[in-house]
């Protein structure tokens, strides 16, 4: 299946339903004055923010409050993205299911179902809400709101279960409704809610707050229409996803040689279910560049697995999210929208870990999709000689739950843990970065509320992969447990590091590790919901960190003598990896022409030594030649 989008023509969802002709002149670009343009513009995206602020100053639980998981979009009446691509769902399914007639003010429509979603939502726990602006009897545009809730039921508290192997195994599965009709809430769906979830102070909070958020952006937009008139917002509309598309095609394709290119990087799948034989889920991308036209091919990406891996999304939804690798190829503000469709074609095969079939399980969706933007990264390194980052996909995290020892409630934690981030052309990688929206959670936060204490919560030194600009540093936390408590790791890159760039070294694998330098020592797998604590055990984590992009030894000696004293890099590293004798540049220019003599050729990817000895074992298999020198 391809999605494309030819400019004006694509009509998302009203060609599902019926063309009326309120849809008409939508996108008459000529006809919306510049000033108007960015008027609305500057209200739609001053709206997602106010929406994001509403639901964070409201919402009850800690993954919405404090971990900040969950996005707002906004789409005109044809369920065409017109603000920033936020990763939420579409619109279609309400175009589908409801004729215009039937979808009144008032209404809200709420939903998690991923193969009904048609892309967007990944898994169970997102909720999804959407509300219609409607001015003067016309639908004029959609507002959305998705959060990440508490808990929607399943095997396991948090309804993230990394073994669960269909969809129903996984939480509550609601299809879109309408939860609110003309502003009546209804209760046998509220009641569903509460009694489907291990939180349902937490649910109940949250879901208020999400539409909260979807109602100030409604009142935000009606605003709009009133200011400057229906006829023109939606013109100003049409012109935004007209200017996304012709910045894509004079700013951004001109920038990249026409040409075929392919890459491929792996997901980690070890031990996640026992008995399926697979360690590594390949995923594997061919772009083809033509002057005015990007298609991405997953041919070759891995079948649905059994776990939990897998990521049902359409095609439109990987168009939008993967061009957001190419936003720092245009300099100043570029608002990436639907107006993508009409120059990017992605083919994702059907029965692949891309593009499940139902019903896989998909509670931990987030690993193939932060691999996409690795092997687009990968392709463009491949087609500008070595001139951009790898992927900053190196998220990790882990959740703990057990019963609190004062109160005997049950208790849950997410702490999503960012990783460091790729060295630049131009500059070091950023240290602990998300890829998703979401932070960490507060130290004094958890130890407030969760019966465990915060040892250490730092940089984890040497993690950043050594270049010419040093990647990011990943986070090195110590947490001590106050009671017995389950903990389930979720990490990727850990039996495989982060890919350095263009001469630059891979940056430092993940690691969980109970009681560390203990008798009781126990290294915790990458991925696994069986991990106990005790009482007075201390657990650390490490998260990866950024590949190097750059031949480190041409690193300025004083970049990496202030990395040493800030305790960034150890001597060690500044000396074997950097060849920098601190404090003495004539003995470090007679090391680095000693290194220089010595090392083999730069590539221009370095996978790590943990990729070159599971190679060498037959445990993964290149398909694409890897063996390229570095670029300029």
């Amino acid at each position: 299946m391809i999605i494309t989008a030819a400019n004006n023509n694509w009509k998302a969802g009203a060609s599902r339903n019926n063309d009326d002709a309120s849809c008409s002149g939508m996108t008459s670009n000529n006809a919306v004055s510049q000033m108007l343009l960015e008027m609305v513009e500057g209200v739609v995206e001053s709206s997602m923010k106010e929406i994001e602020a509403q639901v964070e100053r409201t919402a009850r639980s800690t993954n919405i409050r404090e971990a900040n998981d969950h996005v707002p979009a906004i789409y005109d009446a044809l369920g065409r993205s017109v603000a920033s691509v936020s990763f939420t769902a579409n619109v279609d399914p309400i175009l589908r299911l409801w004729p215009r007639e039937e979808i009144r003010s008032g209404d809200v429509f709420l939903w998690n179902h991923p193969y009904e979603s048609d892309g967007g939502i990944g898994h169970l726990p997102d909720l999804c809400f959407t509300m219609p602006v409607i001015v003067d009897g016309e639908i004029v545009a959609f507002v959305q709101e998705l959060g990440h809730v508490q808990d929607i039921g399943g095997p396991v508290p948090g309804s993230l279960s990394q073994t669960a192997t269909e969809l129903f195994a996984e939480g509550l599965i609601v299809p879109p409704v309408k939860y609110y009709e003309g502003g009546v809430r209804n209760e046998a769906v509220f009641q569903i809610l509460r009694a489907n979830t291990r939180f349902p102070t937490d649910m109940e909070g949250d879901v208020d707050a999400m539409i909260s958020g979807v109602r100030l952006g409604v009142e935000r937009m009606e605003w709009l229409c009133r200011q400057y008139g229906v006829e023109q917002v939606k013109a100003a509309f049409g012109a935004l996803i007209d200017r996304c598309q012709q910045t894509m095609l004079e700013d951004i394709l001109p920038q990249i040689p026409d040409g075929t290119y392919a890459h491929e990087d792996f997901v980690e799948y070890v031990d996640v279910v026992p008995g399926e034989e697979r360690s590594f889920i390949r995923i594997k991308v061919t772009m083809t560049k033509t002057s005015d036209r990007i298609h991405f091919d997953f041919g070759g990406t891995d079948a649905q697995v059994l776990g939990s891996i897998n990521f049902p999304a359409d095609e439109r939804f990987y168009a939008r999210a993967l061009v957001t690798t190419f936003k720092a190829f245009v300099p100043e503000r570029f608002v990436i929208n639907d107006g993508v469709l009409g120059v990017v074609d992605v083919t994702v095969p059907e029965g692949s870990v891309l593009n499940p079939r139902f019903p896989a399980a998909c509670s931990y969706r987030h690993y193939p999709l932060i691999r996409c933007f690795s092997v687009v990264l990968g392709v463009l390194a491949r087609a500008l000689n070595g001139g951009v980052p790898q992927g900053a996909d190196n998220m990790s995290g882990v959740s703990l739950s057990g019963v609190h020892p004062d109160t005997g409630e049950s208790w849950y934690l997410s702490m999503p843990l960012g990783g460091g981030s790729c060295g630049r052309p131009y500059a070091d990688g950023t240290d602990t970065v998300l890829m998703t929206p979401g932070k960490n959670v507060p130290s004094e936060y958890a130890e407030s509320f969760y019966p465990f204490s915060v040892l250490e919560f730092g940089l984890n030194p040497d993690s950043g992969g050594p270049g010419l600009h040093r990647g990011g540093l990943g986070y090195r936390i110590l947490l001590r447990f106050d009671a017995p408590t389950q903990v389930r790791v979720r990490t990727d890159r850990y039996y495989m590091e982060p890919t350095g760039v263009n001469g630059g070294k891979a940056g430092k694998a993940a690691e969980f590790v109970l009681n560390p330098g203990g008798a009781h020592e126990q290294r915790l797998p990458g991925k696994t919901d069986d991990g106990r604590a005790s009482r007075g055990d201390v657990l650390l984590i490490t998260s990866p960190g950024g590949g190097g992009w750059g031949d480190p030894l041409e690193r300025e000696a004083r970049l990496v003598e202030e990395d040493v004293r800030t305790g960034l890099v150890s001597e060690r590293s500044a000396r074997d990896d950097y060849g920098v004798v601190d404090g003495d540049p004539e003995a470090t220019r007679a090391l680095r022409d000693d290194i220089r003599r010595s090392r083999p050729p730069l590539k221009l990817f370095d996978r790590g030594e943990m990729f070159a000895e599971l190679a060498a074992a037959g445990r993964v298999r290149l398909t694409v030649a890897d063996d390229l020198p570095a670029g300029g």
